[in-house]
């Protein structure tokens, strides 16, 4: 692969330094996970799988989903990651519609481990957004996307809240953990959340939101609860895997009621 633009890192036929996918190869649908696995497991769902590709860690899988051509891309953990995965894609779409789907840490007394969230907006608690936008500027998803997943998770039976979420760029000490030996400034972060009515801890969504506000795309997440911060209560692993399986499910299903 011969680069050509040390500033969009692309060769001469627009392939994608990082992702390794070139024009062509990535629908205006796309479902963003975070886990390389969560991204082949959408791709088990597909009727049929036009693009495989695999580079650093990150996973790109594109085919046809009940007659739409569909993406799933795997982007890592933390904004970081996730900046120059949808940096790349943004290369090689018009406004695609991403969705995240992902796993994330309850806050609220009453979310229970299994139970799945949406997020209507985000806090940016990361710094990668703070290149591209000032401090005050919301992090939101598209009010299509929000609608779409509360028809769909209305329809499904599952327990669903909407509402606020925490993205950090630290997943110990900037969600309040301390490990033995690494003290942490923000120790009282659980407590200060739930205060603030915020559901949930995550890494990713306030990166993801923001830049597709900034490319005019549509975006939202859904993350599964994987535990009760605040009663210290961590999920069974045999319905962690059951429920981030119907979580990309309905993600998947989701994507095919937004109009990119």
């Amino acid at each position: 692969m011969n680069i050509t633009d040390a500033t969009i890192m692309a060769d001469e036929a627009g392939r994608q330094y990082h992702l390794q996918v070139g024009p062509g190869e990535l629908a205006e649908k796309i479902l963003l996970v975070g886990d390389p696995k969560r991204a082949h497991l959408a791709a088990s769902f597909f009727d049929t799988i036009t693009v495989t590709r695999e580079n650093r860690g990150y996973v790109c899988v594109s085919g046809m989903y009940q007659g739409q051509f569909l993406s799933a891309m795997a982007i890592g953990i933390g904004a970081p990651s996730a900046e120059i995965a949808l940096m790349e894609a943004f290369q090689l779409t018009k406004k695609p519609v991403l969705l995240r789907v992902g796993t994330c840490g309850g806050i609220q007394g009453y979310i229970q481990p299994g139970d799945l969230i949406v997020t209507s907006g985000a806090l940016r608690f990361e710094d990668t957004t703070a290149q591209y936008v000032p401090n005050m500027y919301p992090a939101l998803s598209h009010h299509e996307v929000v609608a779409a997943l509360i028809q769909n998770l209305k329809k499904s039976g599952y327990t669903h809240h909407v509402g606020l979420t925490a993205s950090t760029s630290s997943f110990y000490a900037g969600q309040g953990r301390e490990i033995p030996g690494f003290p942490s400034r923000n120790l009282n972060r659980v407590e200060e959340m739930e205060a603030l009515h915020v559901l949930n801890f995550e890494m990713e969504s306030s990166l993801v939101l923001t830049l597709a506000a900034l490319n005019q795309s549509k975006a939202g997440c859904l993350c599964v609860a994987l535990n009760n911060r605040k009663e210290n209560r961590f999920i069974d692993t045999a319905v962690m895997y059951q429920r981030e399986k119907e979580a990309v499910k309905l993600g998947l299903d989701t994507l095919l009621d937004i109009e990119a």
